[in-house]
């Protein structure tokens, strides 16, 4: 009895240990056998991007369309350019149109004031004749000062003076300097038109003349314009006669006067200083 225990106890141990003991571990496998083989892939064939043909287009071409793109840059280019072009043309044709406006009006402003401005004239020399003061001569005449335009001749001087010798206008020129530089206070005052100014002058020069010279008359008159600030100037130069020669000298040792003495024709000099 006890032996039959012992073997069913050895029997049911063995049969324990038979159902712990580990099963012989599968043989591992590839890679290559869990995925399988790789299907073979047909190799790819190129064929060359032969572009595009002016006319056409290939959306499928690569270089088509860098064509394409740089024949849209280029085109927009040229067109920018053309634009700039007539924007110039037209930047241009403005600056045109404003000078021809600008000289335009220039011309019709110079045109109104020739119409409108003063312009002084001298006239009616009515000689009265010599007198002799300390040695120098001094000539006595009327003269008439007129505006000959429509609006008045604004700080309007005047001055007389004789000249001797034959190179008068050396005097004249002198004179008017010496105005233009303030050393010669002429006597001012405004001139309006249709308004003759008529004084009785009397006028000399520094110096004693040679004993028997010829003699000029000069009239000087400076103005200014209601339209501008420039010195105007109206010069009139005259020779003296004495009607009791003939050589139109003048002789201080026996000067003429009253209807012994008359003046030649009128030498005229009208300019303007700014």
């Amino acid at each position: 009895m006890q032996k039959r225990r012992i073997a069913i106890l050895t029997a049911f141990a063995s049969f324990a240990l038979a159902a712990k003991a580990p099963t012989a571990p599968e043989p591992a496998r590839t890679i290559a056998e869990r995925i399988g083989s790789p299907s073979p892939i047909a190799p790819a064939v190129s064929t060359p991007d032969r572009g595009c043909a002016a006319g056409r287009e290939v959306r499928s071409s690569d270089l088509c369309a860098q064509w394409k793109a740089a024949d849209a840059a280029a085109e927009g280019v040229r067109w920018s350019a053309f634009a700039a072009g007539i924007s110039g043309l037209s930047f241009a044709g403005v600056l045109v149109a404003l000078f021809l406006a600008y000289r335009a009006n220039g011309i019709a402003r110079q045109s109104m004031e020739a119409q409108s401005r003063a312009w002084v004239a001298i006239d009616n020399i009515e000689p009265i004749g010599f007198r002799m003061q300390n040695g120098s001569p001094r000539f006595v005449f009327k003269v008439a000062f007129v505006n000959m335009g429509s609006t008045p001749a604004v700080r309007f001087r005047y001055f007389a003076g004789l000249a001797f010798g034959d190179d008068p206008k050396a005097h004249i020129d002198e004179t008017v300097a010496q105005f233009l530089s303030g050393r010669i206070d002429w006597v001012e005052c405004d001139l309006f038109p249709d308004r003759p100014f008529t004084p009785r002058v009397s006028c000399d020069h520094d110096g004693e003349p040679q004993k028997v010279t010829a003699t000029h008359l000069y009239i000087a008159a400076a103005y200014r314009t209601v339209f501008s600030r420039v010195e105007r100037f109206t010069v009139v130069m005259f020779r003296i006669h004495d009607s009791r020669r003939g050589d139109h000298l003048i002789d201080y040792s026996h000067p003429p006067f009253g209807d012994h003495i008359s003046v030649g024709a009128p030498e005229q000099f009208a300019g303007l200083v700014s």
